[in-house]
């Protein structure tokens, strides 16, 4: 009783296509399908089909690589073996295999998840470009594909960071763009610090320390950090180091 209950809560939960019609499950089977969580808690879907990675957007900028995890999860019947799922590269994609590595594609014995890593390497040409890897759940001999719009996820990744439309107001502060100085400021003025309600991407619209003092205090933050912090643009020792004017 117990478990013909728990198939009809899978079917519930996992077998309504968008248009509101029912998928039919075989219950002897075990299907598979990615379950990153969706951050739009408004969304009909429970599972992002979509996320990525921005290497500019994080404090540390020289990170070297970094690793997207990937939920994937089974319905139907678990197993006292490791059973293998197949994911394929889509066609879609459009990256760099050099930059990315996929962990094995196993779910272990007597679990119904595994964890997808993908490692992403950072390297000079995501400043100028956004790559996408695009993976597909296909079926074997172990699983069918579960719900389909949770067959397939998009990664996204880049480490561009592009000159913000406020440098130049507030270039006698901060000086020449470059790329090390809007990541440290990003995380220096984080959105809620400042209780005027500015911002890293929502400046004041003039570079005056009487009418702004709270920015200001916090691009002596800035200031100090590059005092203290020996950085060189793109990580390059034969440049100058990076200091505030």
């Amino acid at each position: 009783m117990k478990r013909s209950l728990y198939i009809l809560v899978i079917v519930l939960l996992f077998g309504c296509k968008k248009d509101g019609s029912i998928e039919t499950y075989q219950t002897e089977s075990s299907y598979v399908y990615f379950a990153l969580p969706n951050p739009d808690t408004n969304s009909p879907e429970k599972y992002a089909d979509t996320t990525g990675f921005n290497f500019a957007l994080i404090s540390d900028i020289y990170l070297t690589e970094t690793t997207v995890k990937i939920p994937v999860r089974i319905m139907g019947i678990s197993s006292n073996v490791d059973r293998k799922y197949s994911v394929t590269i889509s066609s879609e994609s459009d990256y760099d295999p050099a930059l990315v590595e996929l962990s094995d594609f196993v779910i272990p014995a007597n679990e119904y998840e595994d964890t997808l890593y993908v490692t992403i390497k950072n390297d000079v040409i995501l400043e100028t470009k956004i790559m996408k890897l695009k993976l597909d759940l296909v079926a074997n001999n172990d699983f069918e594909v579960g719900n389909i719009y949770n067959k397939s996820i998009e990664i996204s990744f880049t480490d561009q960071l592009i000159k913000p439309s406020w440098w130049n107001t507030w270039q006698i502060y901060f000086g020449t763009y470059y790329k090390e100085v809007y990541q440290a400021w990003i995380q220096i003025y984080p959105e809620g610090a400042d209780p005027t309600g500015y911002y890293w991407n929502n400046m004041p619209p003039s570079a005056s320390w009487i009418s702004y003092p709270v920015t200001y205090a916090f691009i002596q933050a800035l200031e100090k950090f590059f005092i203290d912090n020996v950085i060189y643009p793109e990580n390059d020792s034969t440049k100058p180091r990076i200091l505030l004017p």
